[in-house]
């Protein structure tokens, strides 16, 4: 690839930074969840309070607890707490916050697939991709190419998880 044409990306990518913040959040907050699923469970377990001393008094793990009365092994609460407390929960809470980052990044994907199909928003990306062959001098790259090259990587993603089974 061409340092010119990877400059042009990464252009390209800011500009679809700046006109679509709120799916770029999604897409970060759910590789953030895929890649790094602690990052988001650590804080979410705590501010629940589980810790690693059991439920924090006065929080709603314990006022769970309260009503549940004895926790069953095994259970939903169980595997929370032993998440807090740096068990086996551990896996599972993460496992969990790393699918529900593939959901987000498909969702986000698929209503960006969604968004480009349609007809009121063909002739603006005709026109940016007329404006972006007569810039580059007619080499068949433009941003609307990096941003449908872009819009496939979670795709890829999903795929590609899909097949280490």
């Amino acid at each position: 690839m061409k340092f010119s044409n990877f400059t042009h990306l990464l252009n390209a990518t800011g500009d679809w930074v700046v006109k679509n913040p709120g799916k770029t959040a999604l897409y970060t907050i759910g590789g953030v969840a895929v890649v790094a699923p602690a990052v988001i469970s650590c804080p979410v377990l705590s501010a629940a309070g589980f810790s690693a001393n059991g439920p924090v008094a006065g929080s709603l793990a314990s006022l769970t607890q309260a009503e549940i009365g004895n926790v069953v092994a095994g259970s939903a609460f169980a595997t929370l707490q032993s998440a807090g407390m740096g068990g086996y929960g551990v896996s599972v809470v993460n496992g969990a916050v790393q699918a529900g980052g593939v959901v987000i990044i498909a969702a986000t994907a698929l209503t960006h697939f969604m968004e480009d199909e349609g007809d009121d928003r063909g002739d603006r990306h005709d026109r940016h991709d007329d404006e972006d062959k007569e810039r580059e001098g007619k080499k068949g790259y433009n941003h609307c190419n990096a941003r449908r090259l872009l819009a496939q990587i979670p795709t890829q993603l999903i795929f590609n998880l899909n097949n280490l089974k």
